[in-house]
């Protein structure tokens, strides 16, 4: 795969993880695992895909892009879940969640 489509894999991977890991925050104990399962799944395939990325060892030049891709992607995905009943989904850590997983990944 061509160096665009790695990051476009990683950025769909995070703002994956980042939907989950809100839902898993505001949702009640009996679903709160398959969350964090997921959440652990596409860490997983995130960092799989980032290995493919030079450099390695440092974070990407457009951390600032990849930083507002996936909160776009993240935000959408969750305003969508919010219309179909979902509850006690706080959009305000989108950012916080993201810089996370991205200090995680170093891009």
């Amino acid at each position: 795969m061509n160096r665009n489509k790695l990051i476009k894999h990683v950025v769909g991977q995070l703002a994956n993880a980042v939907v989950h890991e809100l839902l898993f925050l505001g949702a009640e104990s009996e679903v709160r695992k398959r969350y964090a399962q997921e959440v652990e799944t596409s860490l997983a395939s995130a960092a799989a895909y980032r290995e493919q990325i030079n450099p390695k060892k440092r974070a990407l030049p457009d951390r600032a892009v990849l930083l507002t891709s996936i909160m776009q992607r993240s935000e959408t995905e969750l305003q969508k879940r919010m219309r179909d009943g979902y509850k006690n989904i706080d959009l305000n850590k989108i950012e916080k969640t993201t810089k996370k997983f991205l200090d995680k990944l170093n891009l």
